[in-house]
């Protein structure tokens, strides 16, 4: 059988999971086995633990995905996930409120961010069957509301709550900041994608015509591979410089590595393309 490359490759993303994971968490790989070093789950500052949390299991499910040439087609929609996750810890670690301006602090962003989930969560909630959902989904529901409410009203903040319409506005912010296209690009296509508004992308030439469907292309996996771990080694970069900014250095170390593992499996990819 011939060597897979991207298949290859993602043992050592999963060993670069772990690690900084126990970087972030301890040998325990929960934020609860550190006393000082990471927030309660009282301080608004859990939520960055919690994003990281959905994450990485999306990350664990990217690469499952990639590694399998027929199911490799749904990736974007796992990279639109983490590009999500991105977004939000940035904002959280660096942001700027609508209202409180540059003054605001990341506990203060983290607490507007909350609200905008509770709302959103209470909308859907309130949009579906009592069928659907566990019996005290619309209560607990509610209590997340009045208690984020309360939070958001001691800040003095007057918005209403940041939610998934400002990610397109981050990754906006990013190319003007830093000439950085593709997040919002790959936001916007796989926004199709997830939505099953351009099936066109599952067409490939064969001959003359068209073939639909099959196993996605080894420079295609090896694309949504590496555009997945940018995301999450972001993520990771933003929880970690916010809770344990003494540790960046450390996680700094472990990305390297791994990325010139990414870069090549990139080049063997590309080179093999070329044949």
């Amino acid at each position: 059988m011939a060597a897979d490359p991207v298949s290859d490759l993602l043992p050592t993303l999963v060993d670069f999971l772990a690690d900084a994971d126990q970087l972030l968490c301890g040998e325990q790989g929960r934020w609860a086995a550190g006393e000082d070093l990471l927030p309660s789950p009282d301080s608004p500052l859990d939520l960055l633990l919690r994003i990281r949390t959905e994450a990485m299991h999306t990350f664990h499910a990217l690469l499952r995905v990639t590694d399998d040439p027929m199911a490799a087609p749904a990736a974007p929609i796992l990279v639109r996930q983490l590009l999500e996750c991105w977004a939000h810890v940035q904002w959280i670690a660096e942001g700027q409120s609508s209202t409180l301006g540059p003054t605001a602090t990341p506990e203060q962003r983290a607490i507007c961010l909350e609200l905008g989930m509770a709302h959103w969560l209470c909308k859907n909630l309130s949009a579906s069957s009592n069928e659907s959902q566990y019996e005290h989904s619309k209560a607990d529901g509610e209590k997340w509301v009045k208690s984020v409410t309360a939070e958001h009203e001691q800040i003095g903040c007057a918005c209403s709550g940041r939610d998934f319409k400002a990610v397109r506005n981050s990754f906006k912010e990013l190319r003007d900041r830093f000439g950085m296209d593709w997040p919002l690009d790959t936001y916007i296509a796989a926004s199709a994608a997830s939505h099953a508004l351009m099936p066109q992308r599952l067409a490939h030439q064969e001959g003359t015509g068209l073939s639909w469907g099959g196993p996605a292309s080894l420079l295609d996996r090896q694309n949504w591979l590496a555009r997945g771990f940018t995301c999450l080694i972001n993520v990771y970069l933003y929880v970690i410089g916010t809770l344990h900014r003494p540790k960046v250095g450390e996680y700094d170390k472990l990305v390297a590595a791994a990325q010139t593992e990414v870069s090549r499996t990139n080049r063997v990819v590309v080179a093999s393309m070329e044949r």
